[in-house]
């Protein structure tokens, strides 16, 4: 391959070859899911295992949602690792013996194009924008090849909980999850800065779908007052990309703007230059660029230092993918990855305006780092106090405040004889905030403990009892048996620490805990 992966792209990837090889229940799964990030690089990851699986002698059909990514999906696999795939959409036919294909669910799923493929023509199929999949015509697709024997990957940004659950109607295993939060702190994107602006915005049309030309001519009154606040907070940034709730709304925005001496532009899917357009905006001949769901998922623009959202979301998946527009690294000098250039893209800023749609339960900053009611209402909180403004921080203080209580509980056990920590106390002594908000999403995570399973976490000191299903006890495992690779110090050595009060860290090996725990018996 002419790209080396990341670490977390190689995770990925192993991940994925190991649920299809059997190596994670025991059985091999026909149909696995993989999360990622927008910034994740899902394509490269597809590129690598379509490269492996070439090797293995299997042809692979990657399935995209629209021409446009069909497009782009071809030029990434060739430029991440030199295969070039025939495309199957419209006019264009692929090659029946060609070993890698990308196609258009579009055009797949009409019995003419799906009927020049036998089932078992493609040994792998991977499902672009995999949130869709339970759709008729992407079901009619992968169930003719899966009832060939082909193995299928669904890949997909963080969809919400309640997705993940459906999703699971048809897949079988989660084989892999990248987290935003995860590639900020890797510094794989940029930080993301949320500036809370509290202008009294009040909506009262119906927030769906076919309401958004409603909800547009109610924003219109509040124009003037949104530009005035992007000046106070935003007005150094370099490309800011703007989404309205209708494509009027979008291009009268855009003239207003013009009108206070920005540089803007409005692009839509009728736009007879929109690729000049957007190459304009991309290139800096002007600042902003306005537009209605078009430049969404697919869409990449490295130099995006500002977002605002201006339409409410119900999605956070659709959220998640407009915000993620701004999160990519860019640096003029070239730089792919972080680095200390000082006029490369610190940050990515978003501007918080809709607080009243809070009420219709629509999406804000808070859920692009978590779907858990709980966590979500004190991200919020914490985001309209102002302090930190940087998301990961905050996110970091909020996880780090419901840690801090989980162990000041345990401290509270100091005079009791348990020998064992419960779950929850678990996941925060290891600083595993995922595992804080684990539900099964696999018909094989929620049955019982099994009593290999036990065993081993009755052996390492977690009490069984607090552990709900098999997939947390197998989360509980891999980070056990993590730590027992890198002789980082067991369960009970930071369970001793902590009910004594010693200030510790999770990445202590086990000999400094050992040293520890000795001073500790000495005192006494």
């Amino acid at each position: 391959m002419k790209w080396s992966l990341r670490p977390y792209q190689k995770r990925f990837a192993r991940a994925v070859t190991d649920a299809f090889d059997g190596k994670v229940n025991g059985t091999p799964f026909t149909a696995v899911l993989g999360t990622a990030a927008t910034g994740a690089g899902k394509t490269i990851i597809s590129a690598a295992l379509m490269w492996y699986w070439r090797r293995l002698g299997a042809r692979s059909l990657f399935l995209a949602d629209s021409d446009e990514l069909c497009d782009q999906s071809v030029k990434k696999l060739y430029s991440a690792a030199e295969i070039i795939a025939d495309l199957e959409k419209a006019g264009s036919r692929a090659s029946m013996k060609s070993d890698a294909v990308v196609g258009s669910i579009q055009t797949m799923q009409r019995p003419t194009r799906l009927e020049r493929f036998r089932p078992d023509h493609f040994q792998y199929v991977i499902a672009d924008e995999a949130h869709l999949s339970l759709a008729d015509g992407w079901q009619r697709v992968l169930q003719h090849f899966r009832s060939g024997g082909a193995r299928i990957l669904g890949v997909t940004a963080t969809p919400e909980r309640g997705d993940k659950k459906s999703l699971m109607r048809f897949y079988e295993h989660l084989a892999a999850e990248i987290s935003l939060t995860d590639l900020i702190a890797a510094r794989h994107l940029s930080p993301i800065i949320v500036e809370t602006v509290p202008l009294e915005i009040r909506i009262n049309s119906k927030i769906g779908d076919g309401e958004m030309e409603d909800v547009a001519e109610e924003l219109r009154q509040y124009y003037a007052a949104v530009i005035e606040a992007f000046e106070r907070h935003a007005g150094d940034r370099k490309r800011v990309l703007w989404f309205h709730a209708s494509v009027k709304a979008s291009r009268e925005f855009a003239s207003m703007l013009m009108a206070r001496e920005h540089s803007a532009a409005h692009v839509d899917g009728g736009s007879q230059d929109r690729e000049e357009l957007i190459r304009g905006f991309e290139m800096g001949r002007f600042q902003h660029l306005c537009n209605c769901q078009i430049l969404t998922k697919g869409y990449d623009c490295p130099p995006i230092d500002c977002v605002v959202i201006l339409r409410p979301y119900k999605s956070r998946t659709a959220y998640i993918q407009a915000a993620g527009r701004g999160t990519r690294l860019y640096c003029p000098h070239g730089c792919v990855e972080w680095c200390e250039h000082p006029d490369r893209k610190q940050n990515c800023l978003i501007l918080d305006f809709l607080w009243e749609f809070e009420t219709h339960d629509v999406m804000g900053p808070a859920d692009l780092m978590t779907d858990v009611p709980e966590q979500r209402a004190a991200l919020r909180e914490t985001l309209r106090q102002g302090k930190p403004k940087n998301l990961l921080d905050t996110d970091q203080f909020v996880t780090g405040e419901r840690e801090a209580h989980l162990l000041e509980r345990l401290k509270r056990q100091a005079g009791k004889h348990g020998r064992r920590v419960d779950a929850m106390t678990f996941a925060a002594m290891m600083h595993t905030p995922d595992l804080l908000d684990y539900e099964p999403v696999a018909q094989w995570q929620a049955r019982p403990v099994s009593a290999a399973q036990a065993g081993m976490l009755e052996r390492a000191g977690v009490e069984v009892s607090t552990i709900r299903d098999r997939g947390m006890a197998s989360r509980i495992m891999d980070v056990i048996i993590a730590r027992r690779d890198r002789d980082a110090a067991t369960v009970k050595q930071l369970m001793t620490l902590v009910k004594a009060g010693v200030p510790h860290s999770p990445d202590l090996t086990r000999e400094e805990a050992s040293k520890l725990i000795d001073a500790l018996w000495k005192k006494s």
